[in-house]
């Protein structure tokens, strides 16, 4: 009978908190091991409720199809990481619109994955000097640019007041991603 233990992966990791994002990065989708049908059938009721659990996990959120639009964007990005290293002004981003449904957050998680990847290769010890590789915020439609700003401040862990400008929040928005030598925002 396969070990089949109950992971804490049933809540999926905040993105827009600087932890959760980290933990989403940093963890490994894993497949679980398909028993045989008679191991299955023999599992108790509990066992079985945690295996399809895992499996239903597995399927919602561990899997991304390498698609041709993947590899573009992978692309894409990788050149604007490259042509922004060395400017301290007029950065250039990119921008991915469509209907719902069509896949662009799961293009987003999966470039953000393979940003962390590459930078974690090539600095393994980013985390031990503050570096944040990938930064992630969510903002309702129609947000103001200090509630934008104060969106990356809170992924920051910085305090904001409702008395403090747009301007000074921004400024220290932009230097903490700065300081934290952060290569992809999303």
């Amino acid at each position: 009978m396969p070990d089949i233990q109950f992971h804490d992966i049933d809540r999926p990791a905040p993105l827009h908190e600087h932890a959760g994002l980290t933990r989403y990065l940093t963890g490994k989708t894993t497949r679980p091991v398909v028993p045989e049908p008679a191991v299955y059938a023999a599992l108790t009721s509990q066992a079985r409720d945690t295996y399809n659990r895992e499996r239903m996990l597995y399927l919602s959120g561990g899997i991304v199809i390498p698609t041709p639009q993947l590899h573009d964007a992978r692309a894409a990005v990788g050149k604007l990481i490259s042509a922004n290293s060395g400017r301290n002004s007029g950065h250039h981003g990119i921008m991915f619109s469509g209907h719902s449904g069509l896949g662009k957050t799961t293009l987003c998680k999966a470039l953000m994955k393979s940003v962390f990847n590459s930078y974690r290769a090539q600095f393994p010890f980013y985390a031990e000097s503050g570096r944040v590789p990938v930064a992630y915020v969510e903002v309702p439609s129609g947000c103001t640019p200090k509630l934008l700003m104060s969106a990356f401040a809170r992924f920051f862990g910085l305090t904001v007041t409702r008395a403090e400008t747009m301007d000074s929040i921004q400024n220290r928005v932009v230097s903490s991603l700065n300081d934290a030598r952060t290569q992809l925002i999303v």
